[in-house]
């Protein structure tokens, strides 16, 4: 396959993307460190532990080894409070969202748009790259995209420009 020329790469649609991209995963990072540390906390208080192992669970990706609901739907309901008076759950969101899940789904978003605008030129779409390698080589065609746009020397990385 040609190499497509860097005018076909570097658009201005594809380092908007790139710039959305890099914002949206920090986001997600924090969202997801800022969630896991409020579950953290509650797993600790009031322990539960796993119906087959018999050890506490303090990770909330593994409450479902606990099969006892009210355990589980009461610290769902802790952490939601939580993150509510933390802000980092808006009012407006459901109990049953979480805004860790949320910020993440928004990245993937952000990274389907991100290969769709330059996997267009070269004939590569999302599913290709899922088929071809799976999420592994999803993320490093990203990871290739992403780099090349940054390294371009107009590029401005989109969190120095906060506190202008």
């Amino acid at each position: 396959m040609e190499q497509p020329p860097i005018e076909v790469v570097a658009t201005a649609t594809v380092k908007s993307l790139v710039n959305s991209y890099l914002l949206a995963r920090a986001y997600a990072q924090t969202m997801r460190e800022k969630v896991n540390e409020i579950y953290k906390v509650i797993l600790t208080e009031c322990p539960i532990y796993s119906d087959r192992e018999g050890e506490q669970i303090l990770d909330p990706d593994r409450l479902y080894l606990c099969s006892d609901m009210t355990l589980v739907q009461d610290a769902w309901d802790t952490a939601d409070h939580r993150e509510r008076k933390a802000g980092l759950k808006p009012d407006d969101m459901s109990d049953e969202k979480c805004p860790a899940l949320v910020a993440e789904y928004d990245l993937v978003k952000v990274e389907w748009a991100l290969i769709e605008a330059t996997g267009e030129p070269m004939g590569i779409t999302n599913n290709d790259l899922l088929c071809a390698g799976g999420s592994e080589m999803r993320q490093e065609f990203i990871d290739l995209v992403v780099g090349f746009i940054v390294n371009q020397s107009d590029f401005r990385h989109p969190l120095s420009t906060l506190g202008d």
